[in-house]
């Protein structure tokens, strides 16, 4: 048995464990109260510190006693004067038509010489001209254009509708106006087919109804008048032929007639000018955006079918009158084919020999482009010189009665006064050549430019075309804008400013002045041809098609519907036509939106129409 003293021993011990076993819960207590103090101290701390915060943003934004409540927060609403007084409203600036009226036209020395420069911006690039880098380049292409512009103006300005020296008269004022206020570098202004044929139809349109009853019709300009009607009755020594002056009365109606016809042309051509001018001056220069590139494709290429029917006639010999319109080129062929009897044989061999030279060359000219060093061979010209010596010399006009050119008179013109009498008839016509022009040339210079890199003004070029066309107006000559194929024939040529321009027109000037007598017997088959053949690259834009189909079917279909509209109803009303479709087209894009949904194509980072990928992964970010 233990002993007692054993046993007070062992009661000690363990009332020693149980207290050291209290002591050891007691301190765990101890410390989970202590971590507990911790934490809500912090957590005191943080809710201290959010309530200043909360109470800091009440006092910057409590502007109003009005509150709402959705169950946990709370907005406040602003008045409109205490958003504008907090956050600083600035209120727009309001002037009055005074003010705006001294501001547009008070202006300082230094707007004053700003206006100068941009209104001649020659005087911007002609200081800066470097002689060593830009002259040998200017020359040449200045030399190469005028090689095309003596025939292409000689044919062109017999496609207007009057005397193809009145064509070398736009051909040597036009560039020489723009020279000194277009923006373009490299656009050849003067001549072009779809103004000519514009022009022509236009005339002859007023012509049907203001038809001039006698050689006495002309009433404007008197003077000028019949000094032109002897001048051009007249043949020079220097070709053989004696002079004379016209004796008949038929001889006096038809040279009567050339010039009432300058008349409406040269007055027309002013109001073109006046038109452009005052498009510029609006800032009208967006108007081209409605000319889309189908609706142009589509206008120029029907145009060329017209240009085309109009020479036609020439090539087989035969007079055919005008048709009115609607379907009037379905009418002139149907006149053509009854009349083709009456066809002059000699004119139709002389037509065959031109086209035959003419064609091959060209296709040579444009598929040997970097071998012939970007300057082509001057086909045109061979051709002209060689019909006219041939012409000349065998006499063509008197012995087979083919037509020929005529006097051209020696040196320039005198000016002439157009006539403001007649432009209320001449209003609509003039508008639309207006506008056509100007989207033909800015199209041009927009392409040359992102070419080399510079930039063009749209706006003034409003005010250098219709500059050029008063001034044309003035000098007998007619309506002029950029032609794509002379502009490229400048560009390739290697043309690096507006200089080229006033070399092309010095040697236009030189023909002037010393060779325009001796084209007299060229006969205008060979002009004719020379029209026919350069309208290739606009019959061409059929090619256009199939890309449109892939691309678009509104465009295809403003295509077809400019290009029928301007084939059968006329040039003006197929291009309103035209316009009037496009306008529509853009509507029905907007009301019906062309949408498609695009998905992930795989494990790759490319997406594509999940209408037309079977394997395609679709997400949420695909519809956004």
């Amino acid at each position: 048995m233990d002993s007692p003293r054993d046993d007070d021993e062992a009661r000690k011990l363990v009332n020693e464990d149980e207290m050291k076993y209290v002591d050891e819960e007691e301190g765990e207590e101890i410390k989970k109260e202590e971590e507990i103090k911790e934490n809500e101290d912090v957590a005191k701390v943080d809710e201290n510190s959010t309530n200043q915060d909360d109470e800091e943003t009440t006092k910057s934004s409590n502007h109003d006693d009005e509150s709402y409540h959705d169950g946990t927060d709370e907005f406040e609403v602003f008045e409109e004067h205490q958003l504008r007084s907090i956050y600083e409203y600035v209120p727009k600036h309001k002037t009055t038509l005074t003010s705006k009226l001294k501001e547009s036209v008070g202006c300082s020395g230094s707007c004053v010489v700003s206006f100068i420069f941009g209104l001649f911006p020659i005087i911007t690039w002609l200081p800066q001209y470097s002689v060593r880098n830009y002259l040998p380049g200017d020359v040449i292409g200045g030399l190469t254009t005028a090689v095309v512009r003596i025939p292409q103006s000689l044919a062109y300005g017999l496609l207007a509708g009057v005397q193809p020296i009145n064509g070398l008269y736009t051909a040597f004022f036009a560039p020489l106006t723009y020279a000194f206020l277009g923006t373009s570098k490299h656009v050849s202004v003067g001549t072009f087919a779809i103004m000519s044929l514009m022009l022509e139809s236009a005339v002859e349109e007023y012509e049907l109804l203001h038809p001039m009853s006698s050689p006495h019709d002309v009433t404007s300009n008197d003077t000028t008048t019949m000094a032109m009607m002897t001048s051009a009755s007249l043949v020079t020594s220097s070709l053989g032929n004696s002079t004379s002056v016209p004796t008949t009365m038929d001889d006096v109606t038809e040279q009567a007639h050339i010039a009432y016809r300058l008349q409406v042309v040269t007055s027309l051509t002013c109001l073109i000018g006046i038109f452009q001018i005052l498009l510029g001056c609006l800032k009208m220069g967006f108007v081209s955006l409605f000319l889309s590139d189908p609706l142009v494709s589509a206008f120029t290429c029907a145009s060329a079918f017209h240009v085309f029917t109009t020479q036609i006639k020439a090539v087989f010999g035969i007079t055919v009158p005008r048709q009115s319109a609607p379907f009037a080129i379905v009418k002139t062929y149907i006149e053509l084919f009854s009349q083709i009897r009456q066809a002059n044989v000699t004119t139709i061999i002389v037509s065959i020999i031109s086209v035959s030279v003419l064609y091959p060359i060209k296709l040579i000219n444009i598929n040997y482009k970097e071998k012939l060093r970007n300057i082509p061979i001057p086909i045109e010209l061979f051709v002209v010189v060689i019909a006219t010596v041939i012409s000349g010399a065998i006499d063509l006009s008197g012995n087979n009665d083919v037509a020929v050119v005529g006097l051209i008179k020696r040196g320039l013109p005198a000016p002439m006064v157009p006539d403001v009498t007649i432009w209320s008839n001449l209003a609509s016509s003039a508008f639309s050549i207006a506008v056509v022009g100007f989207a033909m040339t800015v199209s041009l210079g927009k392409l040359f430019a992102k070419k080399h890199n510079y930039q063009i003004s749209p706006n003034h070029e409003f005010f250098a075309l219709g500059a050029s066309q008063i001034v044309c107006s003035f000098f007998q000559g007619h309506a002029c804008a950029g032609a794509l194929a002379r502009s490229s024939v400048k560009e390739s040529a290697g043309t690096k400013t507006q200089l080229s321009d006033f070399v092309s027109c010095a040697v236009l000037l030189l023909v002037l002045l010393v060779f325009g007598p001796y084209l007299a017997p060229l006969p205008k088959t060979c002009l004719a041809c020379i029209i026919i053949v350069n309208l290739r690259s606009l019959f061409l834009q059929f090619k256009q098609l199939p890309r449109l189909w892939k691309l678009s079917r509104f465009d295809f279909f403003i295509w077809i519907v400019t290009f029928l509209g301007t084939l059968l109803l006329g040039v003006d009303t197929g291009l309103f036509v035209g316009i009037v479709f496009l306008l529509s087209s853009v509507v029905l894009r907007i009301y019906h939106p062309d949408i498609s949904v695009h998905g992930q194509l795989g494990q790759t980072q490319i997406y594509r129409d999940v209408s037309k990928f079977q394997q395609v992964c679709v997400t949420s970010s695909s519809y956004l």
